[in-house]
């Protein structure tokens, strides 16, 4: 039985130690075996809570930030999906 496209989402951030109110890059490279992925990423805090979104080019969505709170933060990417490419199955 042929499995159905995948996709994965990985997740940089740049640079990884600021100041508050400094900008911080978030790039997501999201790879698809059905080709080029569009659509777009969500990125979030570890509490869950929307940073922003950005659209996937080329395999890529990159958003800057400059108003993360002082400390730690675990940041996520969620790719969404589209008709060709879906969002990648969670993992167990």
């Amino acid at each position: 039985m042929a499995e159905g496209p995948s996709s994965t989402t990985t997740l940089t951030a740049a640079p990884t130690t600021t100041r508050p109110g400094e900008p911080v890059t978030l790039t997501a490279k999201v790879t698809c075996t059905a080709g080029t992925p569009g659509g777009e990423v969500t990125f979030t805090n570890g509490n869950g809570a929307e940073i922003g979104t950005a659209p996937v080019n080329d395999g890529t969505a990159t958003l800057t930030v400059s108003d993360l709170s002082e400390g730690t933060h675990t940041i996520t990417a969620h790719y969404g999906g589209e008709d060709r490419c879906p969002a990648p199955s969670p993992s167990r």
